[in-house]
């Protein structure tokens, strides 16, 4: 029997699961770090751990086996004849979610392949020196997912699995999503598309300078150069009482577009009023949350208690939301994974994987979320990151590849695609003597 034409190679094998309907039958569901596959057969699975996986019989009797993994993650393809005796036959870390191998001289027969990550494993030891750093310091709660699954949960200080926090400008990494989802729909035509095509009052030069050649890279990088004005747009119940409003028409330019980075709200904003006219524009009207809930929160089950509102109904973008541990570590899977969940393809791969890029003037920050890249630097400044150092301001001592969402009190969410791994750390309020770069020691240091 003919492949489908859209498996016909094991990339596409491994983005749509599709295999040869002749000989099929199931023989074994996966564990939750390998997937099993026979010569004459295959599972297919739809777990976090592996969204999507596939096998190609070839007529000239090779045998092609695609997955859809965590990109950075490090994966082996084993063989056995017997599922007691393990061959290694390649080993891949890929850039992209979707990794292939081809077995040029199979087994005659009962052979069987095996995938599986190969990410180092955390220790029971590892897990409780998280959980103690986070409770002696005023913490709510500690999650740690790997492979998709959740390997460690500890709850303190009178919290419990149900207690939801305010994540504060943990919630930026939401719309790094959205701004994704966005250039996927069509909304945005791109990082360069000039923000006053939307915001069209910013072409008047003589009311707004300088605003007319403000690009949406510029504000997914914070340097878009416009003001903060945090005492009318940032916190719980800012002096606006429209943000929105206040950012088209009251917000000055401070610096060239693209010349500075500012850590502030003023970019969040302005990207929250372009996305709605964007929606309006296109005959959808909603505002940034309902977008976001249709297009990212919904398919993935983030279910969040309640999210912050300006007196004018608008949802506040850098700071709104509150919700439990668990379900915030779904946003980190769904960035560990690049936009795939549960076998399909959430947001599209290609424009989750260049939210990581970091093109502005902070090496340690990409659209919308925190990077540890070497020479990042934090709101703080540059001059608050130790010189000479293997990572960046998140983690000292290398894992160059971590995704952070960072909001105030020291809630903490981490993406780490080296180890396939997702890490929540949430507060009630304001937590003293907390450091990234500590917190993360207990769990990255063997």
């Amino acid at each position: 029997m003919p492949v489908p034409r859209n498996c016909r190679d094991a990339r596409s094998i491994a983005r749509t699961g599709c295999i040869p309907r002749l000989r099929l039958r199931v023989i074994v569901r996966a564990a939750a770090l390998s997937i099993l596959f026979a010569a004459t057969a295959s599972v297919v699975t739809a777990q976090q751990a592996f969204p999507s996986a596939g096998i190609h019989l070839r007529p000239d009797g090779k045998v092609d086996v695609g997955i859809i993994g965590t990109p950075g993650a490090p994966y082996l393809l084993d063989r056995s004849g017997d599922l007691q005796e393990w061959d290694p036959l390649a080993a891949q870390t890929s850039p992209v979610p979707e990794m292939s191998w081809t077995d040029e001289a199979p087994l005659v027969s009962d052979g069987f392949y095996r995938v599986a990550c190969t990410a180092r494993a955390f220790t029971p030891a590892q897990f409780a020196a998280a959980a103690e750093y986070s409770r002696v310091r005023g913490g709510a709660g500690v999650v740690v997912l790997q492979h998709g699954q959740i390997v460690f949960e500890d709850y303190h200080n009178g919290a419990t699995v149900d207690t939801a926090t305010h994540v504060a400008s943990g919630t930026k990494l939401f719309f790094s999503c959205a701004l994704a989802a966005a250039i996927e729909d069509g909304l945005i035509s791109g990082y360069d598309e000039r923000a006053s095509d939307t915001i069209t009052e910013w072409q008047d030069t003589g009311l707004h300078p300088g605003k007319r050649l403000i690009t949406v890279g510029h504000l997914a990088s914070l340097s878009s150069g416009l003001s903060q004005d945090v005492a009318y747009i940032q916190g719980v119940d800012p002096l606006a009482d429209d943000i929105y409003d206040y950012v088209v028409h009251d917000l000055r330019i401070i610096a060239l577009p693209g010349s500075f980075f500012q850590y502030g709200p003023s970019h969040y904003y302005a990207f929250g009023v372009l996305l709605q006219r964007k929606l309006a524009a296109a005959g959808t009207p909603m505002n940034p949350l309902e977008y976001l809930e249709s297009r990212v929160l919904d398919p993935i089950g983030i279910d969040y208690q309640s999210w912050i509102h300006d007196d004018a109904g608008n949802p506040h973008i850098p700071n709104g939301a509150v919700l439990t541990p668990r379900n915030w570590a779904k946003l980190g899977q769904l960035v560990l994974q690049q936009g795939w969940w549960d076998g399909r393809e959430v947001v599209n791969d290609a424009r989750m994987a260049e939210l990581r890029a970091a093109e502005g003037p902070n090496p340690g920050h990409g659209k919308f979320m925190w990077l540890n890249q070497p020479g990042g630097y934090p709101p703080a400044g540059p001059d608050s990151v130790p010189p000479g150092i293997a990572g960046s301001f998140i983690y000292y001592d290398g894992y160059t590849d971590i995704v952070g969402g960072l909001g105030a009190g020291k809630n903490r969410l981490y993406v780490v695609p080296s180890l396939n791994a997702v890490v929540v750390r949430q507060t009630l309020g304001d937590t003293a003597n907390y450091e990234d770069t500590e917190f993360l020691a207990t769990l990255l240091v063997d």
